[in-house]
């Protein structure tokens, strides 16, 4: 008897027809992250000017 577990299937294997529903969701994720990451990269670009600026004066 073989106790091993098996592989996970691949994701394109577990796809369900019709489940369009969990692209549109992975593509909210996706683009909150590119959002998060680019307001937090103006932040930081902002705090690091202002810090320029008042050490200059």
């Amino acid at each position: 008897m073989n106790n091993s577990v098996p592989p996970a299937a691949p994701l394109a294997a577990r796809r369900v027809p019709g489940r369009s529903g969990d692209a549109v969701f992975s593509g909210v994720v996706r683009l909150s992250g590119w959002l998060i990451l680019v307001l937090m990269g103006g932040l930081i670009g902002v705090l690091a000017w202002g810090g320029a600026q008042a050490w200059a004066a």
